[in-house]
């Protein structure tokens, strides 16, 4: 028998035939609907059940195939739900961040665009300017989401718990939330991020897995991350941005991999991953394990990398260039343009690419600065800002025109205290934002 394609609308009905009454989510309150008065949690069955009633709904309203869906949405379930309705009606859900569209007195999502294929679209952060929509095909989705579903058979799954709290309109908070559900994960999804919401969460539900950006990470230490009871956190999992690899060890200290009643005998696993939008997700990842360390990314089954110079041609093994990917989530364009098919997608990284595939990622090409006829990286120098306890956030630039740590040339030249660095909804520092209020400062 041939086997069916995965697709973002047939979702829950795949996963309810056949874990139907096991626990699928978590709730921090019952849901104001009939029959859902008084749970505290949602079965497989009753996500496939909310689902088909919001898609038939939404076929009422007219919206079908063909259609493109505006959902507002932060990390509630409510959002993500409807996401899925919005797909078994056969329209096409585009995620926005906002206020999500499911509660009394909201207008329904209104269709965006004629012409829209199945998936999902979601948009780029807009560091470097204006988001571009992405269209995700469901092929796509199900090669980002393969691993989720061995996960119950290797490292998580049968008993554990997550809290949710990134947005869903970024490409990790989607994916993240869809590997849950594949794994068969219960996740409490969060309204929002909020760091106190978030460390109360943790031990309420005895939750096993955590996913955040490292901005996140940031604020959850601020909040009291340290006086937090999160020892029963055994996966620790980032991406979106790079992790100081310092932060990930505290939070690895805080959960436990191997516990004896409450004393922790090995530490927490942290994986980081690297991936973007165009990639449809996760395409890299490294791990900090109890005992050892991945010091390089190391593609996905199924992805491969390499490093280019300014012409496109491949640089030797170990030298830096742009980072190129291919792999089986490689979108074919962004939304309004002619799709076209690519073997290699070209990210706006720096890198280098060993023989074995090993990749370090060295920063955005875009954000690299020129002082005194040297090229320096912003980031390695927010790496040092940010080890000094008296500095909540930082962030480096240039504008028109730590010595014992970094050379004489990385030095900032000047330094300016605000109430807030400017960064996206996935915490990216927005550089250009940042730029323009030092030189308007000035």
């Amino acid at each position: 028998m041939a086997q069916v394609p995965w697709t973002l609308g047939a979702l829950t009905g795949r996963l309810a035939a056949r874990y139907g009454s096991r626990t699928a989510a978590l709730l921090e309150r019952p849901l104001p609907l009939p029959g859902f008065e008084r749970a505290r949690r949602l079965t497989f069955a009753d996500l496939e059940a909310l689902v088909g009633r919001a898609a038939r709904g939404l076929r009422l309203e007219g919206i079908g195939p063909g259609d493109r869906v505006a959902i507002p949405v932060q990390s509630e379930l409510a959002g993500l739900l409807t996401a899925l309705a919005a797909a078994r009606a056969g329209a096409q859900p585009a995620l926005l961040y906002g206020q999500p569209l499911v509660k009394r007195g909201a207008r329904r999502p209104m269709p965006a665009g004629d012409g829209a294929g199945p998936g999902v679209v979601v948009f780029t952060s807009g560091t470097t300017g204006t988001p571009k929509g992405v269209p995700l095909t469901d092929a796509g989705l199900e090669s980002s989401l393969r691993f989720a579903r061995l996960a119950p058979d290797l490292t998580i799954g049968r008993d554990d718990r997550a809290v949710a709290a990134l947005p869903l309109a970024h490409v990790f908070g989607l994916v993240i939330a869809l590997a849950y559900l594949e794994a068969r994960v219960p996740a409490l999804h969060l309204p929002r991020f909020d760091p106190a919401a978030v460390l109360a969460a943790i031990p309420r539900v005895r939750a096993s897995v955590f996913a955040g950006v490292p901005a996140m990470y940031r604020m959850l230490e601020e909040t009291g991350a340290e006086e937090a009871d999160l020892r029963t956190i055994r996966l620790w999992i980032s991406g979106a941005d790079a992790m100081p690899r310092d932060l990930a060890r505290r939070f690895q200290r805080r959960g436990s991999s191997l516990a004896v009643g409450s004393r922790s005998l090995l530490p927490a696993f942290f994986v980081e991953g690297y991936g973007l939008v165009e990639a449809t997700g996760p395409a890299l990842f490294r791990a900090l394990g109890p005992v050892g360390v991945m010091r390089t990314f190391r593609p996905l089954p199924g992805w491969r990398a390499r490093a280019v110079d300014e012409e496109g041609e491949p640089v030797a093994h170990g030298e830096p260039g742009t980072l190129e990917l291919s792999g089986p989530g490689v979108v074919a364009g962004y939304l309004g343009e002619r799709p076209r098919e690519r073997e290699w997608l070209r990210t706006q990284d720096l890198a280098t690419v060993s023989r074995t595939q090993g990749v370090e990622i060295l920063g955005r090409s875009d954000d690299l600065l020129k002082v005194g006829g040297h090229r320096l990286h912003p980031g390695e120098v927010e790496a040092v800002l940010l080890a000094h306890p008296a500095v909540a956030d930082a962030g480096v630039t240039s504008v028109p025109h730590a010595a014992k740590r970094l050379a004489s040339y990385k030095v900032p030249r000047r330094v300016q205290v605000v109430d807030a660095i400017p960064r996206t909804p996935t915490g990216k520092i927005r550089r250009g934002v940042l730029r323009e209020r030092l030189s308007a400062d000035r």
